[in-house]
Formats: C-alpha cells, structure tokens, sequence
C-alpha cells in the first residue's frame, strides 16, 4: 500500500504549516522530505496506528496523547491568550516541554547526517 500520509514524530515546520508531535499529514514532495525521514523528523503511517481525531480542527493524529497535547496547547491555551506577550511566552513553555518529550521519545538520528554518512564512506 502506496501512501503519502506521514507522521511529524516531533514538532516542526513543514511546508508553511506548524505541524504538532504525532500529527498525520501528506506530505508534499518538498525537496527536504527524505533528509526529514532520514533524520527522523517524519516517518511513513503505518496500518497499525491509531488514529485519533482533533474534535475541534478535524486535524488527525497518532493516538490519544498527541491529540490530546495539540488540543490542549492550540485549542486551549493560545485561543485564551489575552495579549502577543503571553501568546508568546506559552509558545515557550510549550517548545521548551515538547523538546523535553521528543528527546526522549523521538530523539534526532544524527548518526544519519550528510557529515556523518559521507565520513563513513571516507574510510
């Protein structure tokens, strides 16, 4: 089964959209895709996972938890935001927190760099 549905496996941005830890998106062929598989930005959505739906964005995700955390952070907490400067410092807070997350779950293969690849073929 050919697919073009992905998996952001940690927050980034992608095409012109922020894309949240666990989101399922298309991707778009950009010229960076593979280096952001590689790298372990994205990966493929496999059958097996388990979709959960954003009740209010109609955004889809992998499982409970990321859909949770994105309603939390963008349907919750920016939408009450009364000033730029608060909006701002729970933008924050929350990258600060999810960088925390995907370290331990998604952690980058920085073993798989262009440097680190095009080193071990210099040996």
């Amino acid at each position: 089964m050919a697919t073009n549905k992905w998996v952001a496996r940690r927050a980034f941005g992608y095409c012109g959209r922020n894309l949240d830890r666990g989101q399922i998106f298309e991707a778009q062929g950009a010229r960076n895709d593979e280096k952001l598989e590689r790298l372990g930005f994205m990966r493929r959505l496999k059958r097996a996972d388990p979709v959960a739906e954003c009740g209010r964005c109609q955004q889809q995700f992998v499982g409970d938890g990321e859909r949770d955390g994105h309603v939390k952070f963008r349907h919750l907490q920016l939408e009450r935001a009364q000033t730029e400067e608060e909006r701002v410092r729970l933008e924050e807070q929350h990258q600060e927190r999810e960088e925390r997350i995907t370290e331990e779950t998604a952690p980058l293969h920085l073993d798989k760099t262009a440097a680190t690849l095009a080193g071990r073929a210099g040996r």
